[in-house]
């Protein structure tokens, strides 16, 4: 989750980056084509358009990174689970960067497949009554785990 956060705010802050771009760059660029001008939309509604979409993209996208990376960070101290799974799903609003989007779906479904496995329920559990996170980890797994048989 903080691999998948950490390259989410990346590609957000690049969205927001795309704004100086769309603004400084594109504007000569499209003030000076006469063919433009005649057939396309009005330079300052296209602007101002472009400009407020990357920043939207670019801003949630950033967010949501910003949450998985808070969420990893809680969950590798057996905190915060329902955060994880709320972080998760918000991973996939940041697809429609269309950045990450294999891992984000990738992500979802392991993650959803441990955060619902019953020994890591129990090991959150654990963490949330006052066991330091080795306890909860090594109690969660030694009772959920099956019982290998003797060998005579």
């Amino acid at each position: 989750m903080i691999v998948q956060g950490s390259l989410d705010v990346l590609m957000g802050m690049v969205f927001i980056g795309m704004v100086a771009l769309v603004h400084f760059g594109m504007r000569n660029v499209i003030a000076n084509d006469p063919e433009f001008q005649q057939n396309g939309p009005p330079p300052e509604a296209m602007f101002t358009m472009m400009s407020w979409g990357y920043a939207a993209v670019g801003g949630g996208t950033s967010l949501i990174g910003l949450l998985n990376i808070f969420a990893g960070i809680r969950n590798m101290m057996l905190k915060g689970r329902v955060l994880g799974m709320i972080a998760l799903f918000l991973g996939l609003a940041a697809s429609l960067s269309c950045y990450c989007m294999p891992t984000s779906v990738g992500l979802l479904v392991y993650g959803m497949i441990v955060y619902l496995n019953p020994a890591v329920i129990r090991a959150f559990q654990l963490r949330a009554q006052g066991y330091a996170a080795d306890e909860a980890l090594a109690s969660s797994v030694s009772t959920s785990s099956p019982q290998s048989p003797s060998l005579p």
